[in-house]
């Protein structure tokens, strides 16, 4: 009998209860154990992720603040050098006047073409009325 059982058996153990349970037990902690393993490894992957990503993340960080600093220097030259917002402010500010004076000009020729014609037309009349008389 104890040749079938041994056949049967797969351990080939013959024991009573509580070995089976022993058994039972030790099975359970190495399916534990085999759980954990994956989870170890499923951690080590996260953290092999989260390294990448933190690595990603400050390149992108430096790239950035690289580009905030060429951006600051623009601006900088921009407003402040030589030919900066000031210089073009008052280039405007002359293209302006010369237009205004070029304007005011204008007005002044017109006016004195304008005082030249009716002085003429003044001493016109003035003639014709000296000649009818």
């Amino acid at each position: 009998m104890n040749e079938k059982f041994e056949h049967s058996n797969k351990n080939f153990y013959e024991g009573n209860g509580w070995s089976k349970y022993q058994l039972m037990v030790l099975q359970q902690l190495d399916d534990h154990n085999k759980v954990l393993q994956n989870l170890n490894k499923e951690i080590i992957d996260l953290k092999q992720l989260l390294a990448v990503t933190q690595t990603e993340d400050k390149m992108w960080r430096a790239q950035t603040m690289l580009t905030l600093e060429e951006l600051s220097k623009k601006v900088t030259h921009i407003l402040y050098d030589e030919k900066g917002l000031g210089s073009r402010i008052n280039s405007l500010e002359n293209e302006l006047d010369i237009e205004e004076q070029a304007k005011t000009r204008m007005k002044a020729t017109w006016a004195l073409y304008g005082a030249v014609i009716i002085f003429i037309f003044d001493a016109a009349f003035k003639m014709l009325n000296y000649f009818l008389k």
